[in-house]
């Protein structure tokens, strides 16, 4: 294949002289991250409390007796929900009942019905203390009645199974008594006020139950003051209103989980296994939310269950994990300003070499349309640097082959340099954690074999523009 005249002799060669040198810190910067991603071994496998419960209903156990179960075959944790109005009546600490419902008894009983209005949640402590927490924490306060002499607490709207109550010590101390780490995860109120911070001290792991993180939209100060000694998880495929205004303020862990539907009707052991070790290797996700089985589609609920904890905990071992408490996840991982700038100086230097690789203009105009993919992707961030290297080193190298087998050599150096080049602009805390997703992975699929297709077909019959034609140089 022949190649394109020079557009200026003593460039291309300045050019690679500036990739070496920015490969030189790239490489200081992409040793760095390794160490820093090496010394986080340990996973987390905890197990959703409520699942566990529905599938203790099958068979007669209870959650925690079937949690220490799966804790001998490796379950490291399990996930405990802040409690509800449902919940609260569910233990026989209080009692409930719609406003609605209230009304129309009273006027079957013929009695005058009470002065509230119908769309309203009543609730009344059964156990001394037991809506304290309740009331504290949402806004506006509740409104207390006397009907037929018992305090109840009014609320506007259905929130039985919205309102947030706080967490349940008692039942925190019992299974951290058992063994178990604690992922607590807290709800948000459907009031745009709530008091957050009330967060178990015996948890590790705050995972924000819904779409929304506990304070949104007017207290996630607070929430990030009551998060420092947990570790924030970051749900894969679960955006969250107000998590990314936190997420670069807490330490987080990335958490992977699959729907309980999914899990029941699709996943068999072995899948599943196969699907939680490809998370923790490619995209360092630490922490494994597990849902047991509670139908019998796919065969027993607790075999299946026991066989995808065991599988898990030896599949870690295997790979060099360990599955347990996360210690030393968080990490001060910063950045070299100037061994980043220079190593986005080597991704501008390799934009330009394209840009002379391929016939005058499409070059040029190839080398910009990556550019501008990039910042579509990113935006004006280190992240449209790190897409862009990721699709214009592989055409560079491919470019270089000629037809010697022996000119794969330098081809595949240059995608390494692309790899090394690209881990130093896109390394920060939120990519290492990582927090923020690479941007475009898709386009890294198909543009570069299509701009080294297009490239070959350039140099072969170049296109003419007007009364000039794209020269082939010999």
């Amino acid at each position: 294949m022949r190649r394109p005249a020079r557009a200026a002799g003593l460039l291309e060669p300045a050019l690679w002289s500036v990739l070496v040198l920015a490969l030189v810190g790239a490489t200081v910067l992409a040793a760095r991250r390794v160490a820093t991603e090496g010394t986080r071994e340990q996973v987390a496998l905890v197990m959703d409390e409520m699942a566990l419960a529905e599938q203790g209903h099958l068979v007669g156990l209870t959650s925690l007796e079937l949690g220490r179960r799966y804790q001998q075959a490796g379950l490291t944790g399990v996930a405990l929900y802040e409690q509800t109005i449902e919940s609260l009546v569910q233990r026989g600490h209080a009692a409930a009942v719609l406003a609605k419902d209230l009304i129309a008894q009273a006027l079957l009983r013929g009695e005058a019905p009470p002065p509230i209005p119908g769309d309203a949640t009543l609730v009344t402590a059964l156990r001394p203390g037991a809506l304290d927490e309740l009331i504290a924490k949402n806004v506006p306060a509740a409104r207390p009645l006397e009907i037929n002499g018992r305090t109840w607490y009014l609320w506007p709207g259905d929130v039985v199974e919205t309102l947030p109550a706080g967490p349940d010590a008692a039942e925190v101390a019992l299974w951290r008594a058992a063994g178990f780490d604690i992922a607590y995860r807290p709800r948000n109120a459907p009031y745009r006020l709530q008091a957050v911070g009330d967060y178990p001290e015996e948890a590790a792991y705050l995972v924000y139950a819904g779409t929304q993180v506990a304070g949104h939209p007017d207290g996630l100060s607070e929430a990030v003051a009551a998060s420092q000694a947990y570790y924030t998880a970051v749900i894969e495929g679960t955006p969250q209103d107000g998590r990314p205004d936190i997420a670069d303020k807490v330490p987080t862990v990335r958490l992977l989980s699959f729907n309980q539907d999914y899990v029941n009707r699709r996943l068999r052991p072995a899948d599943i296994v196969d699907k939680y070790m490809l998370a923790v290797s490619e995209r360092n996700v630490r922490l494994l939310y597990l849902r047991p089985w509670t139908t019998t589609e796919l065969g027993d609920p607790i075999e299946n269950t026991e066989a995808m904890v065991r599988g898990l905990t030896g599949a870690l071992a295997a790979e060099g994990y360990r599955a347990g408490p996360l210690t030393t996840l968080d990490t001060a991982f910063e950045t070299n300003r100037v061994l980043r700038t220079l190593a986005a100086l080597g991704v501008a230097a390799a934009l330009v070499l394209l840009a002379l690789l391929v016939p005058a203009p499409w070059g040029w105009l190839a080398a910009a349309g990556v550019l501008a993919m990039g910042v579509l992707a990113a935006g004006l961030d280190w992240g449209a640097l790190a897409l862009a290297a990721a699709l214009v080193f592989p055409v560079l190298g491919l470019l270089l082959w000629q037809r010697r087998v022996l000119d794969l050599l330098p081809a595949t150096l240059v995608s390494l340099a692309g790899a090394a080049l690209l881990v130093a602009v896109g390394s920060e805390r939120a990519t290492v954690l990582p927090i923020q997703p690479f941007a475009g992975v898709g386009a890294t699929l198909v543009v570069p074999p299509a701009l080294f297709f297009a490239a070959c077909a350039l140099r072969r019959r170049p296109l003419k523009i007007g009364r000039a034609s794209c020269r082939e140089r010999v």
